[in-house]
């Protein structure tokens, strides 16, 4: 019965955890429209690209899979992570576009 009773938390204990990592990258994760232009100069050095959304929010981004100068002063729709341990130095929240698509207007 004490087995049983331990394999049984044992599970629930596991299963707690694999839902926990579930939630927390969704809350990580981001879907933005807005304008993308390349950084030129700024106070808080990282980052390659800034994207300005629709509702006046600003974010420092960058991404190891798309070269984002193809996209520079247009209107995209975006899709990444938030990286962790940003903002610093005043500055933006950090983002890591994984998807982007331009957007007709």
């Amino acid at each position: 019965m004490k087995k049983l009773l331990f394999l049984i938390l044992t599970c629930l204990a596991l299963t707690a955890c694999s839902s926990t990592d579930t939630i927390e990258r969704e809350a990580h994760s981001f879907n933005y429209a807005g304008v993308l232009e390349p950084i030129e100069m700024s106070i808080w050095q990282y980052g390659t690209h800034t994207l300005t959304t629709d509702e006046g929010n600003f974010y420092a981004v960058k991404s190891d899979t798309i070269d984002l100068n193809e996209y520079n002063n247009k209107s995209v729709q975006v899709e990444g992570e938030v990286i962790d341990g940003y903002p610093v130095d005043n500055g933006p929240e950090f983002l890591d576009i994984k998807s982007i698509q331009v957007m007709n207007k």
